[in-house]
């Protein structure tokens, strides 16, 4: 797990005397690194979930470090601690009162403190975090793509106080815009900080995974109510965080045990191709009804041949014929039957209509008369739209 700022402070409040006198609200994010800034110009650096040291050295007047938390706060940095005894003695009340206002943790260490060695250590902190994350993310990926050698992830998993009988559930997140090469890595760093942030206050057990350009979030030992609500959380905040793209998240079935998170993972990645296709930003497995005994269907031959024995005389005459047989079908099923609203989803006359689904019923050698046809029709549909999704 990534370290947050609460962990690192409560680790080392007294080693380093850190008072924090603001900002509680923001000590569950996530610290990437440290930084020492003395001026306020050289802000603009900062890549974001960075913790900063200042002295003041370059402080010229009582809203200074006002100013200057402004600037890291814009930046995405996740607190100051400043150094007081010769250059800021103590902090104003505005600057405490701003902090509070949008959750900036601000925190005091006395002058005899050695910058070197709080640094050293915090820096040392975030590398063994980060290990500890990459041995993680390896063991989760291996359980995701490669579960039959569960020796490359079960004992990791073991030894970490995971229990391999317990509940998984996964989340992808997934930006639909193409992003420019050079973003693209810091974006997707973004976007996992965000999440851990989130998913910290949520108090949650859960474990963040970037791969093929989307991140997946796996929740453990969790219920569906729960998981539920707080994916429906993340959506909001990354509407409203990250507004210049349009990101969905598509959220698996629950599963049981660490040898079956593959499943959860591969039908969160379906029901978000589902979500896109009926435009939604997030889509639930438990509610796409039908599409659940599609997706459980391992061989895709098996879902080709019903399709095509199905739908298959409708596609050729239309690619033969250049007519639009099979849209007009489509939309004649899924209006039980109403030639109506056919005639006004196409802006075409219902003699026109009622002709088409005539000639429908020819090709398809059916009358359409009973439930049993009616179905087997609207299943090769979504038999369809599933397997144009895979294509993708």
């Amino acid at each position: 797990m990534a370290v947050s700022l609460k962990n690192i402070y409560a680790d080392t409040k007294q080693k380093f005397k850190l008072e924090l006198l603001a900002g509680k609200e923001g000590l569950e994010n996530t610290v990437s690194w440290v930084h020492l800034i003395e001026d306020v110009t050289t802000t603009d650096f900062i890549r974001g979930s960075e913790l900063i040291i200042t002295t003041g050295l370059g402080v010229k007047d009582e809203y200074w470090l006002e100013h200057f938390i402004k600037n890291l706060s814009a930046q995405r940095a996740v607190g100051l601690i400043v150094n007081v005894g010769t250059y800021i003695r103590e902090i104003p009340d505005h600057t405490l009162k701003y902090c509070e206002n949008i959750h900036f943790p601000l925190f005091i260490m006395p002058w005899e403190i050695h910058l070197v060695d709080i640094m050293q250590d915090f820096c040392n902190r975030i590398i063994h975090a980060e290990q500890i994350e990459i041995n993680e993310s390896t063991a989760f990926l291996n359980a995701l793509l490669t579960p039959e050698n569960r020796d490359s992830y079960q004992p990791y998993l073991e030894q970490n106080g995971y229990r391999l009988n317990g509940s998984y559930c996964v989340l992808v997140i997934h930006p639909d815009e193409e992003i420019i090469s050079q973003e693209r890595d810091a974006l997707f760093k973004r976007f996992r900080i965000t999440a851990t942030n989130i998913l910290n206050r949520l108090s949650i057990p859960f474990s963040v995974l970037i791969l093929n350009q989307e991140v997946f979030i796996i929740f453990h030992g969790s219920t569906t109510d729960k998981v539920r609500k707080y994916s429906e959380r993340l959506r909001q905040i990354f509407k409203k965080e990250y507004a210049l793209y349009k990101i969905r998240f598509g959220v698996g079935p629950m599963v049981w045990g660490a040898d079956n998170l593959y499943k959860s993972f591969k039908r969160g990645k379906a029901v978000l191709r589902i979500g896109k296709k009926q435009s939604k930003d997030i889509m639930f497995y438990d509610d796409i009804g039908i599409n659940k005994v599609i997706l459980a269907v391992e061989d895709r031959q098996v879902l080709e041949d019903m399709y095509r024995d199905s739908l298959g005389v409708l596609e050729e005459y239309d690619k033969k014929h250049g007519t639009d047989y099979l849209n007009i079908f489509r939309l004649y099923l899924f209006n039980n039957s109403s030639v109506q609203a056919v005639a006004e989803q196409t802006f075409t006359h219902r003699n026109t209509i009622n002709y088409r689904i005539k000639k429908i019923k020819e090709l398809l050698a059916s009358e359409l008369d009973t439930t049993e046809d009616r179905f087997r029709f609207q299943l090769a549909f979504y038999i369809k739209d599933n397997l144009e999704e895979l294509e993708k």
